[in-house]
């Protein structure tokens, strides 16, 4: 008789915990697992970072202990093999100096949290999709794009440097993208 109480009583509890198991076990699926990405940055940089994803002519993939590693150039631009990815991950920024010696960069979301005015942060990371188009004026230009198209280029995008020079830098971001968007003038011709 009391192990039937006893039944009763823990029924609404063992109900509890089935919903809630049940509830993360499908919501833990909505958002693919990305691979953790490492990106070294040469020490001392401080301008735009732009990563163009699915180049052919790019760097070969490269792996640090099951992380993706991107290796940015002295200008600021990586073209690598690797496609882009969308989902959840881990991101590390690092300046790397010549002889391998690492410091950490932190990430902030915008240039507007707080921080310190003097200190380098990673910040107005993008991700995208860019179709490549040439306007009536000769102009090269990536143009945002909902969805990929023949001759879309996929790209990440942020800038290193102190919040407090997020005009200017941000300025220099647009330069970047277009001198980018230049080199691959064959791929819409």
């Amino acid at each position: 008789m009391f192990a039937g109480i006893h039944k009763i009583a823990l029924w609404p509890r063992l109900h509890k915990i089935i919903v809630l198991c049940a509830i993360t076990a499908l919501t833990a699926g909505c958002e693919p697992r990305i691979d953790n990405e490492i990106h070294l940055i040469p020490a001392g940089y401080v301008g735009a970072v732009l990563i163009v994803f699915n180049d052919p002519g790019g760097v070969p993939e490269d792996y640090e202990n099951g992380w993706r590693v991107y290796r940015i150039g002295a200008n600021g631009v990586l073209r690598t093999r690797f496609r882009l990815t969308y989902g959840v991950g881990k991101e590390k920024f690092f300046y790397m100096e010549p002889g391998g010696h690492r410091e950490e960069i932190h990430s902030i979301w915008l240039a507007t949290e707080k921080g310190d005015a003097e200190t380098i942060y990673v910040y107005a990371e993008v991700i995208g999709t860019h179709a490549v188009s040439i306007p009536k004026d000769g102009h090269l230009v990536l143009g945002t794009d909902a969805s990929p198209k023949e001759g879309a280029i996929n790209t990440q995008k942020y800038i290193v440097g102190r919040t407090r020079d997020a005009d200017s830098l941000t300025r220099i971001a647009v330069r970047l993208e277009d001198s980018v968007a230049r080199s691959y003038r064959e791929i819409v011709r």
